[in-house]
């Protein structure tokens, strides 16, 4: 679904871009979060009509949204145990023969995850949305107001705390407590510099 199919879209472009403070690539992000947004209301809720009108925009489709990429973010997902099986000298390993759409069955099966920094994006990019259609009298009111619970990161303090605490469940020496905590604040500031 492209801006130039949406009216409301290419309207809201023209709001952003009317704005000197943000540039290009920040315009092309919030259009992109709220095309996202578009495509949850013509797939997920079904709304008939293939273009997409102030009146969609309404307190509970935002928060059907919101619930929406919450329910798919990737810290919620569960991660396979070591209960899991594994293959054992008798299971046959697949040969040149095997075909190849094995493994992109599997994959297809496997449900789309969103970060929590994709999440926290698009929400603010709804929320930025829902601005323009009050301040252009699109729309009375802000629905996406009551979108204020962004799913917050911990922090590298939340994040080490969490993790002496399971440590300490472990019955660890305290040297090797305060080894492993050295080890990961290193890992986490390089990985939050490499990140930028």
């Amino acid at each position: 679904m492209s801006s130039s199919t949406q009216p409301l879209l290419t309207q809201f472009q023209t709001y952003l871009t009317g704005s000197k403070q943000l540039s290009d690539s920040s315009i092309k992000n919030y259009v992109s979060d709220i095309n996202h947004f578009f495509n949850f209301l013509t797939t997920t809720l079904k709304i008939k009509q293939k273009t997409i009108e102030s009146k969609h925009i309404t307190l509970e489709n935002c928060q059907q949204y919101e619930q929406h990429l919450q329910a798919n973010n990737a810290s919620n997902t569960p991660t396979p145990t070591s209960n899991t099986p594994t293959p054992t000298s008798n299971t046959p390993t697949p040969t040149s023969n095997t075909p190849a759409t094995t493994t992109n069955t599997l994959s297809a099966n496997t449900p789309a995850t969103t970060s929590t920094a994709t999440i926290n994006r698009r929400l603010s990019s709804l929320r930025r949305f829902g601005d323009f259609l009050q301040t252009t009298n699109k729309l009375n009111n802000n629905p996406t107001q009551a979108n204020s619970s962004i799913i917050q990161q911990p922090n590298l303090k939340q994040i080490i705390d969490k993790y002496q605490q399971h440590l300490k469940q472990q019955n660890l020496s305290p040297i090797t407590i305060k080894n492993y905590l050295s080890d990961l604040k290193i890992y986490l500031l390089w990985a939050q510099e490499y990140a930028k």
